[in-house]
Protein backbone atom coordinates (compact mmCIF):
# COMPACT_ATOMS: atom_id res chain seq x y z
CA UNK A 1 0.00 0.00 0.00
CA UNK A 2 0.96 3.65 -0.72
CA UNK A 3 0.42 6.92 0.96
CA UNK A 4 -1.35 9.21 -0.21
CA UNK A 5 -2.18 12.94 0.73
CA UNK A 6 -4.10 12.79 4.27
CA UNK A 7 -2.71 9.64 5.62
CA UNK A 8 -0.58 9.88 8.89
CA UNK A 9 2.43 7.66 9.02
CA UNK A 10 4.76 6.55 11.57
CA UNK A 11 8.87 7.15 10.72
CA UNK A 12 10.01 3.47 12.25
CA UNK A 13 13.44 3.62 11.65
CA UNK A 14 16.01 6.97 11.42
CA UNK A 15 15.61 7.85 7.50
CA UNK A 16 16.99 10.54 5.50
CA UNK A 17 14.77 13.81 4.58
CA UNK A 18 15.04 17.42 3.28
CA UNK A 19 13.84 20.51 5.20
CA UNK A 20 12.27 23.21 3.34
CA UNK A 21 13.40 26.24 5.30
CA UNK A 22 12.48 29.98 4.80
CA UNK A 23 14.28 32.98 6.48
CA UNK A 24 12.06 32.86 9.49
CA UNK A 25 13.60 29.95 10.96
CA UNK A 26 17.18 30.00 9.83
CA UNK A 27 19.97 32.25 8.32
CA UNK A 28 19.46 32.01 4.87
CA UNK A 29 16.52 31.83 2.50
CA UNK A 30 14.41 29.73 1.09
CA UNK A 31 16.52 26.51 0.95
CA UNK A 32 16.94 22.63 1.81
CA UNK A 33 18.46 21.14 4.86
CA UNK A 34 19.58 17.28 3.96
CA UNK A 35 18.61 15.93 7.83
CA UNK A 36 18.26 12.83 9.23
CA UNK A 37 14.25 12.22 10.71
CA UNK A 38 14.59 9.90 13.96
CA UNK A 39 12.34 7.11 14.99
CA UNK A 40 8.65 7.16 16.56
CA UNK A 41 7.93 10.02 15.48
CA UNK A 42 4.18 11.16 12.83
CA UNK A 43 3.74 13.09 10.01
CA UNK A 44 1.04 13.86 7.87
CA UNK A 45 1.68 13.81 4.74
CA UNK A 46 0.61 16.49 2.20
CA UNK A 47 1.52 15.39 -1.18
CA UNK A 48 2.85 12.41 -2.80
CA UNK A 49 4.86 12.62 -6.31
CA UNK A 50 6.96 10.59 -8.46
CA UNK A 51 10.69 11.55 -8.30
CA UNK A 52 12.93 12.15 -11.22
CA UNK A 53 16.44 11.94 -10.03
CA UNK A 54 16.74 8.21 -11.37
CA UNK A 55 14.98 9.45 -14.44
CA UNK A 56 17.30 10.28 -17.61
CA UNK A 57 14.39 12.33 -19.03
CA UNK A 58 12.61 14.56 -16.55
CA UNK A 59 14.95 17.04 -14.79
CA UNK A 60 14.59 16.86 -10.93
CA UNK A 61 13.40 19.19 -7.37
CA UNK A 62 16.22 20.32 -5.58
CA UNK A 63 14.96 17.88 -2.88
CA UNK A 64 14.40 15.14 -5.09
CA UNK A 65 18.42 14.98 -5.88
CA UNK A 66 19.17 15.08 -2.42
CA UNK A 67 17.36 12.03 -1.33
CA UNK A 68 18.62 10.35 -4.62
CA UNK A 69 20.77 7.64 -2.32
CA UNK A 70 17.89 6.89 -0.59
CA UNK A 71 15.65 6.64 -3.89
CA UNK A 72 18.69 4.30 -4.97
CA UNK A 73 17.89 1.73 -2.09
CA UNK A 74 14.01 1.15 -2.67
CA UNK A 75 14.68 0.86 -6.41
CA UNK A 76 16.84 -1.65 -5.77
CA UNK A 77 14.66 -3.85 -3.81
CA UNK A 78 11.79 -2.86 -6.27
CA UNK A 79 14.04 -3.68 -9.34
CA UNK A 80 16.69 -6.00 -8.30
CA UNK A 81 18.30 -6.30 -12.25
CA UNK A 82 17.47 -2.64 -13.11
CA UNK A 83 20.39 0.16 -12.83
CA UNK A 84 19.67 4.21 -13.39
CA UNK A 85 18.77 6.45 -15.18
CA UNK A 86 15.46 4.64 -15.38
CA UNK A 87 13.24 5.78 -18.71
CA UNK A 88 10.39 5.58 -16.34
CA UNK A 89 11.16 5.50 -12.50
CA UNK A 90 9.57 2.37 -10.88
CA UNK A 91 6.17 1.87 -9.58
CA UNK A 92 6.27 2.46 -5.80
CA UNK A 93 9.23 4.59 -5.60
CA UNK A 94 7.65 8.05 -3.93
CA UNK A 95 8.79 11.16 -2.64
CA UNK A 96 6.26 12.18 0.38
CA UNK A 97 5.93 16.23 1.28
CA UNK A 98 4.69 15.89 4.58
CA UNK A 99 4.30 18.18 7.96
CA UNK A 100 6.54 16.98 11.18
CA UNK A 101 6.22 19.19 13.98
CA UNK A 102 6.54 22.87 12.63
CA UNK A 103 8.83 21.91 9.64
CA UNK A 104 7.70 20.72 5.68
CA UNK A 105 10.02 17.73 5.29
CA UNK A 106 10.32 15.58 2.08
CA UNK A 107 10.75 11.69 1.88
CA UNK A 108 11.32 8.90 0.23
CA UNK A 109 8.63 6.48 0.63
CA UNK A 110 10.12 3.17 1.92
CA UNK A 111 8.29 0.38 3.91
CA UNK A 112 11.11 -1.12 5.75
CA UNK A 113 11.33 2.86 7.83
CA UNK A 114 7.79 3.93 7.44
CA UNK A 115 4.61 2.77 7.99
CA UNK A 116 1.36 4.22 7.41
CA UNK A 117 -0.85 4.49 10.32
CA UNK A 118 -3.96 5.86 8.92
CA UNK A 119 -5.84 5.82 5.36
Amino acid sequence: MLPKPGDLINIDKGTPGVIIANQSNYSKSWGYMLINIDPDQHALVLEVYIPNALSNTEPPRKADEMLQAEQEKVCSKLSPNKRPPYESVPTGVLIMVVTLGEHIVELVWNPDTCSIISM
